[in-house]
């Protein structure tokens, strides 16, 4: 779906998660504003004009909508110093299925009902009344803040350790039904900000409750074994980046000789890696490497490369480059047999 002048921009400040190929982790960035084409991060990126990115947000149901794109420009921190804006860059959205299209279409018209100026008198001044109503809103936010950072990751979403995942979906829902950055778009920038941040520590604590892997590796680093906080989350994921440089340093020189079609030293060196890391490589390295062994099959035999390239896109279903060489090989095996006919 491709951004025009007719999609017009709604103002929304929430945390989302940001996926670059490049990217050993999930960056988080803040949007500023949304439509059914594009939207516009605040934050700052090593990103390029025409990088393909995946933006990742939730709805207020709870929801997730994963949002392919390319980077359409940068906002850097002159320019943005000098335009009075923050740095960030915009995104294009790819042609979307029509599920992730209609997710996007209802979020945007639940964040202009929200604004509608019939129901919030924001473009011809505040009344006292919303004022004192933002204020109230203002503490109640800063309430929830600490009592996010003063408890266990399950009690911030109110489930005890044995809740199960459909348990774990329904409080996250209920979570943000009542704290949803959408919710707030009426209100003043403070406001604003401080419910995104809000809601973006209850969703580090859902994901990370999501993911029983991590939750497990966090307890064996730290020898706790009863309740986790979010501070301690974010230390352990500060150090698990640490130790990801590494890697990523491997991964980056993986994508190089893969972007010089030298496949077999890409598999040499990989392997090298693999060895010295003790035989745990990142499932991101092994998609790569899947693609390798793709290319290298693809004389031989197309069958086998599509193989390949299909287990690569099971391990990194967000990689661009991956799809596209899947959607190749595919469209190569129907052309010949269409020849074979």
């Amino acid at each position: 779906m491709s951004e025009s002048r007719s999609d017009p921009r709604h103002g929304l400040v929430q945390e989302v998660r940001v996926k670059l190929p490049d990217w050993q982790v999930f960056a988080r960035f803040h949007t500023e504003n949304i439509s059914r084409g594009g939207a516009f991060l605040r934050g700052d990126g090593n990103v390029g004009i025409g990088d393909p990115i995946v933006l990742i947000l939730t709805l207020p149901d709870g929801r997730e909508l994963r949002l392919p794109g390319r980077v359409a420009h940068v906002l850097d921190a002159q320019a943005a110093a000098q335009a009075g804006r923050s740095p960030g860059i915009g995104v294009q959205f790819d042609p979307l299925p029509t599920a992730t299209s209609d997710g996007l279409v209802a979020l945007c018209k639940w964040v202009e009902r929200q604004a509608d100026p019939r129901t919030a008198n924001v473009d011809q001044g505040r009344t006292q009344k919303q004022e004192f109503q933002s204020h109230a809103i203002l503490q109640k936010l800063k309430l929830e803040m600490e009592r996010i950072n003063s408890v266990s990751v399950q009690e911030v979403l109110g489930i005890d350790d044995n809740a199960t995942t459909a348990k774990l979906l329904d409080a996250f829902a209920d979570y943000s039904k009542r704290f949803h950055p959408s919710l707030f778009v009426q209100h003043p920038g403070e406001v604003q900000q401080l419910a995104a941040a809000v809601f973006g520590a209850a969703e580090r604590a859902y994901q990370h409750l999501r993911s029983d892997d991590e939750m497990a590796s966090l307890k064996r680093r730290t020898g706790t074994f009863g309740a986790v906080t979010l501070a301690q989350l974010t230390e352990h994921a500060a150090e698990e980046r640490i130790e990801a440089d590494s890697s990523g340093i491997a991964i980056a020189r993986l994508r190089r000789r893969i972007a010089s079609r030298d496949y077999r030293v890409a598999m040499s060196e990989a392997g090298e890696y693999i060895q010295k890391a003790g035989g745990k490589p990142e499932p991101e390295m092994v998609a790569l490497m899947e693609l390798c062994q793709g290319h290298l099959k693809k004389a031989t035999s197309l069958d086998e490369a599509i193989g390949h390239f299909k287990r690569a896109q099971m391990l990194s279903p967000d990689s661009p480059e991956i799809q596209l060489e899947l959607r190749r090989a595919l469209a190569e095996r129907t052309e010949r047999s269409a020849k074979r006919r």
